[in-house]
């Protein structure tokens, strides 16, 4: 990732640089320089949501969020990521999580990022300390999803399987008994 660090997104580096600082891993934790410069110049990055990755206090307002598409399954795994870096703002869709069980069950042509997506988003905002509504059932239910999904095939190394892992063991990391259940 470092390496190929000029070809990616701003948020995504700026997830990388999270992964990074997390696991003490200095040169993956610089991406988040990276990524401010890009959102510098980048209209598209300097939306205000993921501008809030990178500065939490940014103004987000209702028609930032209006603005959002859901057409396609891209645009969905792009309106969950954004809109969890809203959870504490007003603008914040206070039906998030029926959006997003809606936005899981449609079809997805991208093989699994909106349900993977839908994971990292609800794992956000509760990292963030934001309460989202039906919380341990959603999470479930995108664990599930993934089960039938993207898990049903068997791993490979591409990028929505890792993403898959990363939220199951954020899944595991709130609750054992989703992936491990016990009688």
């Amino acid at each position: 990732m470092v390496a190929q660090a000029d070809a990616i997104d701003a948020p995504t580096l700026l997830l990388a640089s999270n992964v990074g600082a997390t696991y003490d891993l200095p040169t993956m934790a610089d991406l988040r320089d990276r990524a401010i410069a890009k959102f510098a110049v980048d209209p598209e990055a300097a939306a205000p949501m993921f501008r809030r990755m990178a500065y939490p206090d940014s103004p987000v307002t209702a028609e930032d969020v209006a603005r959002l598409r859901t057409f396609s399954a891209f645009d969905r795994h792009q309106w969950l990521m954004a809109t969890a870096f809203t959870c504490d703002a007003r603008a914040f869709p206070v039906d998030w999580s029926q959006q997003a069980r809606k936005m899981i069950g449609q079809p997805d042509e991208t093989d699994g990022y909106v349900v993977t997506h839908a994971g990292l988003a609800l794992f956000i905002q509760l990292e963030r300390g934001c309460t989202v509504a039906d919380s341990s059932q959603l999470r479930d239910d995108i664990v599930a999803k993934m089960r039938e999904t993207v898990l049903a095939t068997p791993f490979s190394p591409t990028d929505v399987k890792l993403e898959a892992a990363v939220v199951l063991q954020s899944a595991k990391n709130y609750s054992w008994r989703i992936l491990n259940p016990r009688p």
